[in-house]
């Protein structure tokens, strides 16, 4: 389960707020076309539909929206928000099966925090590319926070990062090991309702790897 500390921002001030549809054409264009083998290897997009701009952010809309199908965010919105560095280290990340070697064997959660030790005492388990690219990123956070807009979800006082995970690794990370950081920065917060909280833990602790249509199994190897 999340770990409930409560993450209260009534101190800054709400900026612009976005529909989930503009949410989701926002994150789907910031992803373009770099996960492409990865859709056609999950089954949302057809090998020769590959080089079609269309078919890839079509796929990738059904690809995202399967991991937060869990949550009634259709008429839900996404605020604006001015929040600090140092708050994001209790953050916590989404269970994506890639990033789950980060997580500590005592807890059932990532958060941030968790990344920054992982990445600073090279950890074993992690992503290899993290380790040279999460610093990199972090040694010129401040020009790479603006690069695309970040989205979490919120509920019962618990932060939960859906899009911008790498950026916000790189800020724990660059807070850990005391580099310059920016003032503030901004973040599309979406409140969730506390009955909710079952939801949002699974996005937390396991996000199911989603398979599409087109999706052809591996041959055994039996």
């Amino acid at each position: 389960m999340p770990e409930q500390r409560s993450q209260n921002f009534d101190h800054e001030p709400q900026q612009q707020t976005l529909s989930f549809d503009e949410m989701l054409s926002t994150w789907v264009t910031q992803e373009g076309d770099r996960y492409a083998s990865l859709l056609i290897e999950r089954g949302f997009l057809r090998s020769e539909d590959r080089e079609n701009p269309e078919c890839v952010r079509e796929a990738t809309t059904t690809w995202r929206k399967t991991y937060i199908a869990n949550h009634d965010l259709a008429h839900r919105s996404w605020q604006q928000t001015s929040i600090r560095p140092q708050d994001v280290l209790q953050w916590q990340l989404g269970g994506w099966a890639g990033w789950r070697g980060y997580r500590p064997a005592s807890s059932s959660v990532t958060t941030f925090a968790d990344i920054a030790h992982a990445i600073s005492q090279t950890q074993p388990g992690i992503p290899e590319h993290h380790r040279t690219a999460i610093p990199e990123l972090a040694s010129h956070i401040s020009d790479v926070l603006p690069n695309g807009k970040i989205f979490a979800l919120r509920c019962a006082g618990c932060v939960a990062v859906v899009e911008g995970s790498n950026r916000i690794s790189a800020l724990a990370y660059a807070s850990s090991q005391h580099l310059s950081l920016p003032e503030n920065f901004s973040v599309y917060i979406c409140d969730l309702p506390d009955d909710d909280l079952p939801a949002f833990t699974q996005f937390c602790e396991n996000i199911p790897i989603a398979y599409g249509e087109y999706y052809v199994a591996p041959p055994s190897s039996s």
